[in-house]
């Protein structure tokens, strides 16, 4: 049975800061797994690269990086609606997935409810 993972806003941030694609660091953890990302954190994405100062060359090159695996069936982007992560709990504990994210709030929320959680670590790789 293929694994599930749901991304997160600060995951997939961290790993672009890092020059790290968080899809194929999660692949070599998982290996062969269905990506979601919720039109929430795309939002979120796109709001931070428009602002020109902190993250937003992050979040620019995060874009690209979600547009080439989506290009290729490699995700699946859910519309969403409301709290992002609030939607990322109930979508976790619906389809049984793993989490990737590095927010610690958000992941110890997820650890409360049994959520398998995954954060990318210092070396972008997937833990």
């Amino acid at each position: 049975m293929k694994n599930t993972v749901i991304m997160d806003t600060s995951s997939i941030l961290y790993a672009a800061s890092k020059n790290s694609d968080p899809f194929e660091a999660i692949m070599d953890l998982l290996g062969d797994a269905e990506m979601i990302i919720s039109s929430g954190v795309i939002n979120e994405l796109r709001m931070i690269s428009k602002r020109k100062k902190g993250q937003w060359t992050y979040a620019a090159f995060a874009l690209s990086l979600i547009k080439e695996h989506d290009a290729k069936g490699g995700i699946l982007i859910i519309n969403s609606r409301g709290n992002v992560d609030a939607w990322i709990v109930g979508a976790a504990k619906e389809k049984d997935s793993y989490v990737c994210t590095n927010d610690s709030k958000l992941r110890e929320a997820l650890k409360k409810r049994g959520v398998k959680v995954i954060t990318i670590s210092e070396d972008g790789m997937a833990r």
